[in-house]
This record gives C-alpha cells, structure tokens and sequence, in this order.
C-alpha cells in the first residue's frame, strides 16, 4: 500500500466548493496536476486502474494528479471539494479513504472556511488546508505528534512569507491553536518563544541578503517585513551591534 504523502510545503488551492452531482450517475474525471480532496455525504463508489472505494456519508477521499477515476452517484450527491496542487509531491496509483469518524464536524467547518476564505485571503485557505493534510494520515502508525503541524507550519510561514506583516497571535490562529499554545511548542523545539523565532528568522534573512545580495537597505528591511528603515536599523543594531550599512561595509573590507 502506498504511504501517506508527506505535505512538507504549503499547498496551493485552484478550486474550493460545495459541488452537487446526480444528474449522470458516473462520471469519470482525471485531475492534471491537480490533486482533489473530497468530503462526501452521500453513498455511492470511487473506482480507478487498480482498486475500488465503497464512499459513505461523513467519509473523505484524496485523488492524487493525473489518475483516472470514476464515481458512481445517487440521484442527489452533494460533497465538499478541494483542488489543488504542491510544489514536490507528484501522482501516485492510488486513492486514499477514510470515515471522518469523530472530526467530521470539525472538519466540514474547516472546508467551509476554506470555500470562504480562498477568494478573499488566498494564503490563510492554504494553510488550513495544510494544517488538515497534515493531520489526516489515514494510518494510525508514524502519525505526527500532537502539535507537530502546527509548529511546521508556522516555522514554514515565518521563512516563506517573512514580508507579510506577521503577529504571532495570527500565526498561531492560522495554524489552528492558541498562541500560548504555539509559544510552548516553539519553546519545547527550540528552546525560545514563537517571537523570537521570527526577530531570529528575521536577522537570518537580513543578514543573508546583506552578505549575498546588492539589494537596498530598505529593500532588505521590505523582505524581513520591517518596512520602516528606522525600525529596521534599530532592530539590527541592537542584535548585531552595527547598522545595516556598517555590517555590509565591514564585509566588503574583508580580505
């Protein structure tokens, strides 16, 4: 049996909806590039090349890219869908199913905030549908522990979108918990709070550029999301003990 996908990064929605079917009762479709979750309610059978699905109300199906598949409906059919695509995972032969057993309340409500938020905040329906991706491996062995998602994604967003304005209380509520929660699972890891996680990942950055890069001082302070170039020279004055211009000037000078 094919192993659960390992969602490393950030997932790309291109479609999110309530999608009604019946009126033909199969319908074959094959998704390019594009994976497709689906949350049913309804009865009916999921078949491809090589197996076939039994779909029962409050289950949920993952259709990998590029695979053929053909499902049967009743004469009313109504299902959540998400689909979307990611930057490292490709096709695999097989479907995956699951009940959504107890989370299914909890998990249709996520599907509703993703249906309502990918037209107007395109990122934070992204991650909640990481977050959901992450927690659904349908085995019970090498499931992440609890909070694992959480900590990777908000690692992930503080790297990969540095230029956003960036709270922690936001992070955390976009990653699903708590920001005392998220603060305790950035402590435990690493060994400092999800704040200074970011004022880190933030230097890291800066100083990267700085050393890398021909970039302006104030572009560099636009990429690690301190657009204010007082602000930003404070900041890393007080973590460097130089200005930005000073550090980029001192290693020029270097032999």
């Amino acid at each position: 049996m094919t192993s659960w996908p390992q969602w490393t990064q950030l997932p790309l929605i291109h479609l999110a909806g309530i999608v009604r079917h019946g009126h033909a009762r199969t319908e074959k479709y094959c998704h390019r590039s594009a994976w497709a979750f689906h949350i049913y309610q309804y009865h009916g059978c999921l078949r491809w090349k090589s197996g076939s699905q039994d779909l029962h109300p409050d289950s949920w199906s993952l259709v990998p890219p590029d695979l053929e598949v053909e499902w049967s409906f009743p004469q009313e059919a109504t299902h959540h869908v998400v689909h979307f695509s990611h930057p490292v995972l490709a096709s695999m032969p097989q479907v995956f199913w699951a009940p959504c057993g107890a989370r299914v309340r909890h998990m249709v409500e996520e599907m509703d905030w993703i249906c309502q938020q990918q037209g107007t905040d395109p990122l934070a329906a992204n991650v909640c549908l990481w977050n959901l991706l992450l927690r659904l491996n349908p085995s019970a062995e090498g499931q992440s522990p609890p909070g694992h998602s959480a900590l990777h994604i908000a690692s992930s967003l503080l790297r990969n979108h540095l230029d956003r304005p960036m709270r922690i209380r936001d992070l955390a509520r976009q990653c699903g918990v708590s920001a005392s929660h998220l603060n305790r699972l950035f402590q435990a890891e690493h060994g400092h709070s999800a704040q200074e996680h970011l004022q880190q990942t933030r230097l890291e950055v800066a100083t990267r550029l700085l050393r890398d890069s021909s970039l302006p001082v104030r572009s560099v302070a636009e990429r690690v999301g301190l657009p204010d170039l007082h602000a930003f020279n404070k900041f890393f004055r007080k973590r460097t003990g130089s200005s930005p211009s000073a550090y980029r000037q001192g290693l020029s000078e270097s032999p």
